[in-house]
């Protein structure tokens, strides 16, 4: 019995100690294509938001901001991400 004991308590700890495999993920990564542009005034020009790295990302939001006295947003379209 004593035998028996020692044997469960060794195959805990065992397990217990094992070593596990982890494996990280590198962390995304959101930029802006072209990360600058020149256009003239009244002239439409085309800005894309882009990730990379992007394992496991199910959802996304992003807030844009600029002067609206200087640029006016004519439109967006969203792109294959998901």
């Amino acid at each position: 019995m004593k035998k028996l004991l020692v044997a469960i308590v060794l195959c805990f700890v065992l397990i217990l100690t094992a070593a596990y495999s982890a494996y990280g993920q590198e962390t995304p990564e959101i930029f802006v294509d072209p990360e600058e542009s020149t256009a003239n005034v009244g002239a439409t020009f085309t800005v894309n938001i882009n990730i990379s790295n992007a394992v496991g990302v199910a959802g996304w939001d992003i807030h844009v901001r600029f002067d609206p006295t200087i640029l006016v947003v004519s439109g967006y379209a969203s792109g294959g991400f998901l």
